[in-house]
């Protein structure tokens, strides 16, 4: 598996985590600006609203304060009563009041605003008519100022100021009602605005808490990942057997990714696979080997990625308690690789559905359960190395014994031969005479010495092959030593590297596991 380091960031949160508050802000800046505009309007269309209202109150308020004078006039004129004229005296006090505070209410140059304009001097002309009339009586002339009331010209200005008020308070209601309408209008546009973005933030509010709940279970996905390959890296630590490595990895495995059932095959140069680990395996459950040409087993060896299999036929791999067995409902098969050749087969079976972190996990893990079985093979090859060279070590043993007893007998009859000749010439002056007679025995020793001599080289001959056979084994002890000292130089070297990381891109632990 490459090592790869983390590139550094100087960003506080992630890009996605960033640009959702990015955008959180932005639409509440947004609804902010519209609900404050929809408030503004609102707020507008209330004051016009309020401002038609109390111009109608002002206009009816001219009109009364005008009906008030006339009636206290003509009370006076009738009871010439001082008292009588408290109305007239508020009326006209208060009526330039209400009139420049229609002035004020109206917009400049507006038609209300024109329509004040006339009503004013008629009003003005009306309260000079009364004070005339009242002025009139006070002086004795009664007959003068009933003249006056009895004229049309009282009457006249009368109706053109009603008339003139009729018309103001008519427009004035006809905005009323159109304010009330903008009003309408306004509220509804702040509710759609504050219930929009409130469904707006709500969605938002939503779409961050999924985007956080993502990362929350990315993150947590690879705390597991990364805790279970330290983990089954710590569980492969070690020099261990081959089934002993089996026994623990499936155990691990079975564990970890809560697993009922599980096989290790083991990949063998004639394309076969050996089972060599199980775990909850029924007493007849797979054979001890499969052919690797067809089926699921060949198909995790031709693509060297893990296999899932949701539809498991009755009976495959069943698992097995003391209360019965069972058939698993998904199997996971994924394979145990270095440098793109696979080395062995883990398969499991569950009783649920096999998630994709699960699969992610027997990925990663490939390649280091490549390394521990590849060295596990490694050490069982040459466990066996060892034993057949020491099988072969004391095959030579004996042969040096026989060796060497035959050595000891030819020197014993050597002995006995130069004993027999140091005799056969202490006596050769005195049996001169009889040496025609010995000729013969001369020949028959002399067959003698070439037996000898025979027997000699044979020895001899033996001694070089028991040599050959020394420096045989020497070679091949020298050249297994040589074949093991180049791989171990070769990993202490790879592990020195990766400790100093001169690139300096590997995490402290990757440093850790190197030394």
């Amino acid at each position: 598996m490459p090592l790869t380091s983390t590139p550094f960031t100087k960003r506080a949160l992630p890009a996605r985590t960033l640009a959702g508050l990015i955008l959180a802000t932005v639409t509440v800046t947004l609804i902010a600006l519209f609900t404050y505009r929809a408030l503004e309007t609102r707020e507008i269309a209330a004051a016009r609203l309020r401002n038609s209202e109390a111009v109608i109150e002002q206009l009816t308020a001219v009109m009364s304060s005008i009906g008030d004078a006339e009636t206290s006039q003509r009370g006076f004129l009738l009871t010439s009563e001082e008292r009588y004229l408290a109305p007239y005296a508020g009326a006209k006090g208060g009526l330039p009041g209400f009139l420049e505070a229609l002035r004020r209410m109206l917009p400049a140059g507006s038609v209300q605003a024109e329509r004040l304009q006339r009503l004013a001097p008629e009003a003005g002309e009306k309260i000079a008519e009364l004070d005339r009339t009242i002025a009139l009586h006070r002086s004795g002339d009664a007959a003068a100022a009933l003249a006056i009331v009895r004229s049309d010209e009282g009457q006249a200005a009368m109706e053109r100021i009603r008339a003139a008020i009729a018309a103001m308070q008519a427009e004035e209601r006809r905005d009323q009602t159109l304010r009330q309408a903008e009003w309408h209008e306004a509220v509804a546009a702040s509710n759609r605005v504050t219930w929009g973005g409130s469904a707006l933030l709500v969605v938002l509010i939503a779409m961050a808490a999924l985007l956080l709940s993502r990362d929350h279970r990315a993150r947590e996905t690879q705390i597991w990942l990364r805790s279970g390959q330290t983990e089954l890296s710590t569980r492969l630590q070690g020099e261990q057997r081959l089934e002993t490595l089996g026994d623990r990895v499936l155990g691990f495995l079975a564990d970890y990714l809560h697993a009922h059932v599980g096989v290790a095959y083991l990949a063998e140069s004639d394309g076969r696979f050996r089972r060599f680990a199980g775990y909850g395996l029924a007493a007849d459950a797979a054979a001890e080997r499969r052919d690797a040409a067809a089926g699921l087993l060949a198909e995790v060896v031709r693509s060297n990625r893990a296999v899932h299999v949701t539809d498991v036929p009755p009976g495959y791999l069943d698992v097995s308690s003391g209360l019965g067995h069972a058939t698993p409902s998904q199997l996971l098969l994924a394979p145990a690789s270095i440098d793109g050749v696979v080395q062995a087969v883990i398969e499991l079976g569950f009783f649920r559905t096999v998630t994709a972190p699960e699969r992610e996990l027997l990925e990663r893990a490939s390649e280091v359960l490549g390394v521990a079985v590849r060295s596990a093979k490694d050490r069982s090859q040459l466990e066996s190395l060892l034993e057949e060279t020491q099988q072969q070590r004391e095959s030579l043993q004996t042969q040096q014994e026989e060796l060497r007893v035959s050595n000891e007998e030819l020197e014993e009859q050597s002995r006995a031969l130069r004993e027999s000749q140091t005799r056969l010439e202490d006596q050769q002056g005195s049996l001169e005479h009889l040496n025609a007679q010995l000729e013969e025995q001369t020949s028959l020793l002399e067959e003698q010495k070439e037996t000898l001599l025979s027997a000699q080289a044979a020895q001899l001959a033996k001694a070089d092959e028991l040599e050959r056979a020394n420096q045989y084994k020497s070679e091949f002890l020298a050249n297994m030593s040589h074949e093991l000292r180049t791989p171990l130089n070769s990993a202490l070297i790879l592990a020195k590297l990766l400790a100093d990381n001169k690139d300096g891109n590997l995490t402290a632990e990757q440093i850790k596991f190197a030394q």
